[in-house]
């Protein structure tokens, strides 16, 4: 199933990354935190075990995070799952522009492979879960964003959309 389709599933009024009130301000560091821990339980989890089998269960004692906190912040696991995909994605795709890089570089490719290598068995383990697809696709809607946001900042382009070519 695509991302975008997919996305529609999530949690009613967020948006795609599920942490509306990142985008819109400061969140709360325990919100961080505890998002955080989920997202790295279920990473964990994913390392150890196929997708389908893990449970809501399962994140709560890896996490050590109550039943009720999880419903707070997320709708299901499939939820947290993209959620932190999302995370991952929007800060990875805007990384230049957040930085203030000088460069002429239009997206951090180099270091997002890099990642991708260092995170070999999450991406083994994405690539068994059936759900690499499904990232590749979200990650290549926030990089169109991103890459589009990048070059309306750099000098010299005067325009992205025109059939899809620099003028």
């Amino acid at each position: 199933m695509p991302a975008t389709k997919m996305a529609r599933k999530r949690t009613k009024g967020a948006p795609l990354s599920g942490n509306a009130a990142k985008s819109a301000g400061k969140t709360d560091r325990r919100v961080v935190r505890t998002r955080d821990i989920l997202g790295d339980a279920l990473v964990a989890l994913m390392q150890e075990k196929p997708f389908e089998s893990i449970t809501v269960q399962h994140v709560l004692d890896r996490a050590g995070v109550s039943r009720s906190t999880f419903y707070e912040h997320y709708e299901d696991k499939n939820d947290l799952f993209l959620s932190d995909a999302a995370e991952f994605f929007e800060a990875m795709s805007t990384a230049l522009s957040k930085h203030g890089d000088k460069s002429n570089r239009v997206a951090p490719v180099g270091e997002f492979f890099a990642h991708v290598a260092e995170q070999r068995r999450f991406h083994d383990a994405l690539v068994a879960s059936g759900k690499v697809q499904d990232l590749w696709e979200m990650g290549e809607e926030y990089f169109a964003r991103g890459i589009e946001q990048r070059l309306a900042e750099l000098p010299g382009v005067r325009s992205w959309r025109h059939r899809g070519r620099l003028r």
